[in-house]
């Protein structure tokens, strides 16, 4: 779920009361926006074996609850790292348009911008939207993501969450920063809600600290026998207290790492 605090031309900050009302602080004083702001970014990522890439979608969903339209969706990630194959929701009548693509027509342009990839149109109250998506051959990892809720003749703010993006492992690779980035997804992923079951994050890290073990010990086929172990409980775990988030971390880091020790 998205929260926010950046100004559509200003610097403001949400801030939540008791009774769970947002209002905007800004020189002029607060003004309420919302009752709840109840946008929700959805990330699933799929591997391509024959292109040797990962496409990444998103769904975007503006719930029920919510008294405000959104627009603009923007993923947040290292501009160097390749990304490519940009797709857009085609609603009808106002398709949403990839700001992606710019790389493709203006590369000045869009390297200014400094943010690599937003989408822009309209999400409606209690609309759900899917197809969202481009191509990247980096690891799955989490980071930041924006979208904007639209608040009459006052422009928007902007709010952030997170969601699933390319974030390249270390250049060197060596097991004991690699089980580091995972325990860190572990814990990231139960704060986001990613994993659904307190206790299957405790067993994930556990099957973590034998993999340290292992490596403290120097025994790869150990290592090996661990790592396939803990994929085999990702897939058991998927769409049970794994959410698509959590599932898609695990799985695709933990193939890298197995894919290294060849």
């Amino acid at each position: 779920m998205f929260r926010g605090f950046t100004g559509y031309e200003e610097e403001v900050w949400l801030v939540e009361t008791e009774d769970g009302t947002l209002y905007i602080d800004v020189p002029e004083g607060r003004r309420m926006i919302t009752l709840g702001v109840n946008v929700i970014v959805q990330a699933e990522v799929t591997f391509d074996l024959t292109k040797g890439d990962y496409r990444y979608h998103y769904a975007l969903h503006n719930l029920k609850t919510s008294p405000r339209e959104a627009s603009d969706f923007e993923v947040v990630f290292d501009p160097s790292l390749p990304f490519s194959d940009f797709t857009a929701p085609q609603t009808k009548p106002n398709p949403w348009d990839a700001w992606g693509r710019e790389k493709e027509i203006n590369p000045e342009s869009w390297e200014r911008a400094g943010r690599p990839l937003r989408w822009w149109g309209t999400l409606s109250m209690g609309e759900s939207l899917g197809g969202f998506s481009f191509r990247s051959p980096v690891l799955p990892g989490i980071v930041h993501c924006w979208s904007r809720v639209v608040i009459p003749h006052s422009g928007g703010v902007f709010l952030e969450g997170r969601t699933l993006g390319p974030i390249a492992p270390p250049e060197e690779f060596e097991s004991q920063k690699f089980l580091e980035r995972l325990s860190s997804i572990i814990d990231e992923s139960l704060a986001e809600g990613w994993i659904e079951d307190k206790k299957v994050a405790q067993d994930l890290k556990k099957r973590l600290e034998s993999a340290r073990q292992a490596i403290e010990s120097r025994d790869k086929k150990r290592l090996e026998s661990t790592l396939k172990d803990l994929l085999k409980k990702v897939e058991q775990e998927k769409d049970r207290s794994l959410l698509s988030e959590a599932y898609a971390l695990l799985k695709y880091n933990v193939q890298y790492w197995l894919d290294q020790l060849k």
